[in-house]
Formats: structure tokens, C-alpha cells, sequence
């Protein structure tokens, strides 16, 4: 081999080296040489190391999509419990820190459930804003977004098995393109949740199917702070194959840009299945999506109502956190209540996850009377959730009670007899749950025709609580 070929060999040796060297984990963060755009292997306990100096070193913006994420009060020391420590103290010192966590589906158990719950309250007590995932969809990403350039992501959960025994593989990207491509991920996730069905028309005069601006229609909201792009975008009636796909063309807008604090309605114009009035034995739904069809794509936002009245339409008051009541329609408007009382129904609306079943008392306060003979249970999409058993009673010794019959009817119980509960009346109640029913988490909510409130509420383990309300509906 002449001098030539030995040097050109010895070269290719050294750039060779110098490449795989400049993908090995270090431990020793501190000493890593920057580059431009680097890929870094972080492998098992390496991760630790990588991800907290990187958190540290934070200056703008922290966005996370993990599924599991553990606060342990009895190990302060952890690598998880350091990990939101650092998520605080970023937050403090000016940095944005969002952290999108994953609900729980039935099939995770219970206790996957409470433990989300503890790092959820852990970070929100340190100002870190936490959302859980909508229902019916699972997060299963681990995804770490550092100042739109850092981006971590691979197998790796924020616990103790993940962080100290498992075999875990991950990678570290340092890229502008890829940091703004995940980054933009992120803000889809976080902000699609925030569109809500805010009003809609069952029951127009003249046909349902009229060409807009007539015709049935549903109206977003969007509470968020940013603008949604709801482009491709599906609602549908109560059946899975009775779809509405969202376009310039059926808009008010001539767009599908949701603002902030604004309205997007979308027409039926002339669409031959998705249908408002379907006459289900009084029990309707408006679903969106973010896709079709529904079973692979996200569920987004649920309502369901059981009655419709000639040129009024369902809304929300006030707009996107509301309660639903009949109204005069306001589409691409703020929503407007009615002056006068119709006779409507005690509805809580849906709840959200977390859910567990359990034994909820509390307390029923209404503002006008109202007739009632079953008690309908919000059920967590893909579960079987409803209520066991229903009392309500007062103190002078006024008392109804309701059993389940089985899930041929399962969304609903019925009393015995049909009752009043009066205007201006405080009435007691104990809602034994099963399955997964929607939680409201809150101490007290109002309804249409009242106040509900939790007393106490005791899931399956025996853990106690004061502000699991259940999403129930009582109708005649």
C-alpha cells in the first residue's frame, strides 16, 4: 500500500471515529461540544442525565406529551420527582412550561389513574400548566419540546422503573426544523380540546337539509388562546356512518380558522345523513372529530340532548363552559338566555376524565320545579359506565330510590314512580356508579334549573374526595 492510500485510509478512520464518537452518550452533559445539528443515543440511565441538564438549561418554552408521568411525596430525591422540580423552577424563572398528560382509559386501571392525579396537582401547586387528554383517545407519546430546538423522544415514562431498571431507548435531536415540527405537534394537541360544540339547530323550519344559511347547523367555540384550524374536521350525528365533514364551503366564514374566543357554524347544506333529529327515542348526540372515520380518529367534543323545539336552538351559557339550555339561535354569535323559563330538564352535561366508579353524596338545589321519572349516567366513550343504584330524599322524610336493570338500558335507571322536585328546594343524593361513568372535578356546579354540589365521594378503593360530581341527566 503506497503513503497515498495509507494517509486517505487513516483519514477516513478519523472521520469515521469522529462520528460514531459524536453519537455516544455522555453522563457528563457539561462537556458535550455543541454542534449546529446533533442526534444523541440516550439509552437506560443515560436519559436522566441528558434530560436534566437540558430542563436546566431551558430559556423559552418547555412542551411535553408524556403518558405516564409519577410524583413520589415519600422519595423527594427521585429522578421523576427532579424532573418536575425542574419543570417549577423553569416555570419560575419566566420559562414557558406546558405538560399534556394521558387521561386513563378503562384498560389502565384505577391506579394509573390516581397516580396521574398526584403529578398533575404536584406541578399545577408549583404554577405549571397540566392538561389530560380528551376521552376516547390514548396518549402514548414521551415527547419533550426544549425552546423549539431540543426535541427528546422514545420509550421512556417519567417513573421510577422507566428512569432506574428498565431498558430504554430514546434519542436526543438538537434541530431548529425538527424542534419547530414538534413543537407545532404539541400546540395541535394542546389546542384541539379547547374547540367546543357551542350551539346548534335540530329543529329548523323548512327542511333540515336546506341550502345555508338555513337548514340545521352546529357552532364551535373556541376557548383557547390560540387560532384552530379545524379543516377536515368531522361531526357526527348519533351514528358513526352520519358524517359532516367541515370545509370552506358549509362554513359561515368561508375558512376553517376557529379564533380565539370565536365561532366557527358549520351547515349541513344539503348533506343527506348527518341528521340533528334523528328521534331516538328521545336521546340525540352532536360528536366531533378530527376525522373520519370516528373509530381512528380523535374524539374531540360530546353533546347530547333529548328534546328540540321548532326554530330554537341548544346553546351554551355562558359560551364554551356553559350549560346547555334552549334558547333564541344566535349562529356566529355570543349566546343569548332566554327570558322566560321553558320546562326544561336538570343536566349536568358530560364530564371528563379522570373517572373511577364509586358512591357520590351530595346536595340538589333547584330554581324551578320539574318532573322526574329516570336518571341518565354520562358514560366515558368505549366503556359501559352508569349508575347502580339512585336516593334522593329531603329532611322531612320525603324519599325515591332507583335501581339498575342491566345494560339492555344501561345509560339509564328509573324510580318507581314518577316525582317533583320543587323550585326553591334542597334535596339530598347518593349515586352508587359502575364501570366509568364522566366526572365533573368540581365541589359544586350550575345546571340549567339548579346548583349540584359533592359532599363526599368514595371510589372503589375507599379513597375519599369532595369534588367528583357525576354527569348525570334527570328527565321525565
Amino acid at each position: 500500500m503506497n503513503r497515498h492510500a495509507i494517509f486517505g485510509f487513516c483519514i477516513l478512520t478519523v472521520l469515521i471515529l469522529s462520528s460514531v464518537f459524536s453519537l455516544s452518550p455522555n453522563p457528563d452533559i457539561n462537556q458535550v461540544e455543541e454542534q449546529t445539528e446533533r442526534i444523541i443515543p440516550v439509552c437506560n440511565r443515560d436519559y436522566f442525565y441528558h434530560m436534566h441538564a437540558e430542563l436546566q438549561n431551558a430559556s423559552s418554552s418547555i412542551h411535553i406529551v408524556q403518558f405516564q408521568m409519577r410524583y413520589y411525596p415519600s422519595y423527594p430525591s427521585s429522578h421523576s420527582n427532579i424532573f418536575l422540580n425542574d419543570l417549577i423552577e423553569a416555570k419560575e424563572r419566566g420559562v414557558d412550561v406546558k405538560v399534556m398528560l394521558e387521561g386513563g382509559e378503562d384498560f389502565l386501571g384505577e391506579n394509573f389513574t390516581e397516580d396521574q392525579i398526584k403529578a398533575q396537582k404536584y406541578l399545577e401547586s408549583g404554577g405549571v400548566e397540566v392538561k389530560f387528554d380528551g376521552e376516547g383517545i390514548t396518549t402514548h407519546a414521551k415527547l419533550i419540546v426544549i425552546d423549539k430546538r431540543v426535541v427528546i423522544l422514545g420509550s421512556t415514562n417519567w417513573n421510577y422503573y422507566a428512569l432506574d431498571r428498565n431498558n430504554e431507548a430514546s434519542v436526543l435531536i438538537k434541530s431548529n426544523e425538527i424542534g419547530e415540527y414538534y413543537d407545532d405537534y404539541f400546540h395541535k394537541l394542546w389546542n384541539q380540546w379547547e374547540i367546543k360544540v357551542n350551539e346548534f339547530m335540530p329543529d329548523p323550519s323548512g327542511y333540515d337539509d336546506a341550502e345555508m344559511p338555513n337548514g340545521e347547523w352546529v357552532e364551535l367555540y373556541n376557548l383557547g388562546e390560540e387560532d384552530v384550524n379545524v379543516s377536515g374536521w368531522v361531526l357526527y350525528d348519533l351514528y358513526d356512518y352520519h358524517e359532516l365533514y367541515i370545509a370552506p364551503s358549509n362554513t359561515n366564514t368561508g375558512n376553517t380558522i376557529v379564533t380565539p374566543n370565536g365561532f366557527l357554524v358549520v351547515y349541513r347544506n344539503g348533506d343527506d345523513d348527518f341528521c340533528l333529529n334523528n328521534n331516538n327515542n328521545g336521546y340525540e348526540e352532536v360528536r366531533l372529530y378530527d376525522g373520519y372515520p370516528a373509530r381512528e380518529s380523535t374524539p374531540i367534543d360530546k353533546v347530547s340532548y333529548s328534546s328540540s323545539e321548532r326554530n330554537k336552538s341548544w346553546a351554551r351559557i355562558p359560551d364554551g363552559t356553559g350549560n346547555f339550555s334552549i334558547t333564541k339561535p344566535t349562529p356566529g354569535m355570543k349566546n343569548v338566555a332566554n327570558t322566560h323559563k321553558h320546562n326544561e330538564i336538570f343536566d349536568t352535561t358530560g364530564g371528563t376524565y379522570p373517572s373511577l366508579p364509586g358512591t357520590h353524596e351530595g346536595m340538589l338545589k333547584l330554581n324551578q320545579t320539574i318532573t322526574v321519572s329516570k336518571l341518565y349516567t354520562y358514560p366515558c366513550p368505549g366503556t359501559g359506565g352508569h349508575s347502580e343504584y339512585a336516593r334522593i330524599w329531603n329532611n322531612s322524610g320525603w324519599n325515591v330510590t332507583a335501581n339498575w336493570g342491566g345494560y339492555r338500558d344501561w345509560h339509564n335507571i328509573t324510580f318507581d314512580d314518577s316525582f317533583k322536585l320543587a323550585e326553591g328546594k334542597t334535596y339530598n343524593y347518593t349515586i352508587k356508579t359502575g364501570s366509568y361513568p364522566q366526572i365533573i372535578h368540581k365541589s359544586s356546579k350550575e345546571v340549567t334549573v339548579g346548583v349540584i354540589n359533592c359532599t363526599e365521594f368514595t371510589d372503589t378503593n375507599g379513597k375519599r374526595y369532595n369534588s367528583w360530581i357525576p354527569a348525570i341527566k334527570f328527565f321525565q
